[in-house]
């Protein structure tokens, strides 16, 4: 490989670490200030929001992409967040549904994100002191 294909190939590889880090991110920050928007009445935009999370997130992307922070953490993160997000939800759903909780009320959606929240920081810290 020529040095002009290797600086091709690193520059792509950082783009699109870049890139996966700053999605990672989003999906880890976007639904807590959601919710907390949510919860104080909607005060920011949608614009607003989006920057609100997009700079913090491209910023933070630079320590993943540089090699500063586990790339590899931040996925297994982004992994064990949706799916506790989601079986979680399944499971608020159901008891919503069985106690006859009003459908508005922000308390399950609260419950589901702190409990995602706290599977995803006890089993990625959990791993990453086993192995």
């Amino acid at each position: 490989m020529t040095l002009t294909q290797r600086s091709w190939t690193g520059l792509i590889q950082g783009l699109f670490d870049t890139l996966f880090a700053v999605v990672g991110l989003t999906v880890l920050i976007l639904p807590a200030l959601s919710l907390a928007n949510e919860m104080l009445g909607d005060p920011l935009t949608l614009s607003t929001m989006t920057s609100v999370v997009i700079f913090p997130a491209l910023f933070a992307a630079s320590l993943y992409s540089a090699g500063y922070l586990s790339l590899a953490q931040l996925r297994d993160m982004c992994h064990v967040f949706i799916l506790s997000g989601l079986g979680l939800s399944v499971a608020s759903a159901v008891i919503v549904i069985v106690l006859d909780i009003p459908i508005n009320s922000p308390v399950p959606r609260v419950i589901v994100w702190v409990a995602a929240y706290g599977i995803t920081l006890w089993t990625v810290s959990s791993s990453n002191q086993s192995g």
